[in-house]
């Protein structure tokens, strides 16, 4: 399993890190990991989704180091509500700092929107009305959203999320290409079916469109992901092209470097860009590679989740995110993948005739006021699929 402080290692059972000291207790993230069914998880999930309510544990949103909008100090008080404590860190698009919520005496994670984002007063307007749609997301491995808000005294946007103390995942994976070591797979499955669980229910109303490993906060009893609504409220292409700026835009679908909406299906390549990474050391291949030519202790199966999960063709991915977890776990209690058979024009027409699978886009900055219609649309005509998916270059 993996150390929630330090990332390091750790053995099946060990009552602490090797590396740092942390105890461990009942029901660390090693302890949520699937046996062989979706279900077991979420089952799982939900008892202890009842241990951290009777705990009362507070939690906040984590980003990833980028350019800070605005300055505030300790003590200053924002909207005459927040009280920053803190700086937690900078991202593309703004910076995240600790705060206590006066109204209700307990800490918050506060982020400030980069003003130069922004091109009116209406796209002000706009962000705020979208991102408070994230509030409606309540499953646990999701951070939730709080209070959005445009401060027009001081032209400052802003909003408020849980404050989390944990690591994120992009962090776990600097220290370990530090140190020259791969994820085993036993530990890559636990944090891909808990962002799967994330996806599946976010995807009922949404996609994230931005996820990369900074919006993974590895917890003792679960993980949690950041920034839902924030890709549509800032408009696909501008927030692409600050990640682009930010140089953490390997982690985009094609499509989505392409002026083209994204659906679920982009998610799940983000997410196996970042499984590819916690395998093979890079989130993007060279052209014909394998994450078995950079890893020798893989077996090969996991070369089919990556050529699968990473297509450039949306119609040859993964058409959920539980058929994404249900494969990495095939692959560890069998050895092979469950979902290997070909999704070529078949499958385009089986999610034609679909009617799950269909509806509108998602993420178009053609009509910025479009509410959500279905997050596996088809979005647009599909071409028959190619004889082998390959592997992204980074130009992609």
């Amino acid at each position: 399993m993996l150390c929630y402080r330090c990332g390091s290692h750790v053995p099946d059972g060990a009552d602490e890190c090797g590396n740092c000291g942390q105890g461990f207790g009942a029901g660390r993230l090693d302890k949520a990991k699937l046996t062989g069914s979706f279900e077991v998880l979420r089952r799982r999930q939900g008892a202890a989704i009842e241990r951290r309510r009777r705990e009362n544990t507070p939690g906040a949103g984590i980003v990833s180091p980028g350019r800070e909008p605005q300055r505030l100090r300790t003590g200053d008080l924002v909207s005459g509500r927040y009280e920053i404590r803190s700086l937690i860190g900078r991202g593309p698009a703004g910076v995240v700092y600790r705060a206590l919520d006066q109204e209700i005496d307990d800490d918050v994670a506060l982020k400030v929107i980069r003003s130069d984002i922004f091109e009116s007063d209406e796209d002000k307007e706009r962000f705020v009305r979208i991102l408070r749609k994230a509030r409606r997301l309540s499953q646990q491995n999701i951070v939730r959203v709080y209070d959005v808000e445009w401060d027009a005294d001081e032209d400052r946007v802003f909003y408020t999320s849980q404050y989390l103390e944990g690591l994120t995942l992009q962090k776990v994976l600097d220290l370990r290409q530090a140190r020259g070591q791969f994820f085993e797979l036993g530990e890559v499955e636990p944090i891909v079916a808990q962002v799967c669980l994330a996806l599946q229910h976010a995807h009922k109303t949404t996609v994230h469109g931005g996820l990369k490993p900074s919006n993974i906060v590895i917890l003792p009893d679960f993980l949690k992901i950041t920034d839902f609504y924030l890709a549509e409220a800032l408009g696909a292409q501008r927030f692409l092209r600050l990640q682009e700026e930010a140089g953490v835009a390997d982690y985009a679908a094609p499509e989505l470097t392409s002026d083209r909406p994204a659906d679920a299906r982009s998610d799940l390549h983000s997410l196996g860009a970042m499984l590819t990474e916690m395998i093979s050391g890079v989130p993007v291949l060279d052209e014909g590679e394998r994450p078995s030519d950079r890893n020798p202790l893989l077996s090969g199966a996991e070369d089919e989740i990556h050529a699968r999960a990473t297509a450039a063709d949306p119609s040859t991915r993964y058409r959920s995110a539980e058929e994404f977890s249900e494969d990495v776990t095939s692959v560890i209690d069998t050895g092979g993948v469950l979902m290997s058979e070909d999704l070529g024009e078949g499958a385009a027409i089986a999610a034609a005739s679909d009617p799950h699978l269909e509806g509108g886009t998602l993420l178009d900055d053609s009509d910025p006021t479009t509410g959500y219609t279905d997050p596996h649309v088809i979005i647009e005509e599909i071409q028959p699929a190619p004889d082998a998916p390959r592997p992204l270059s980074p130009q992609e």
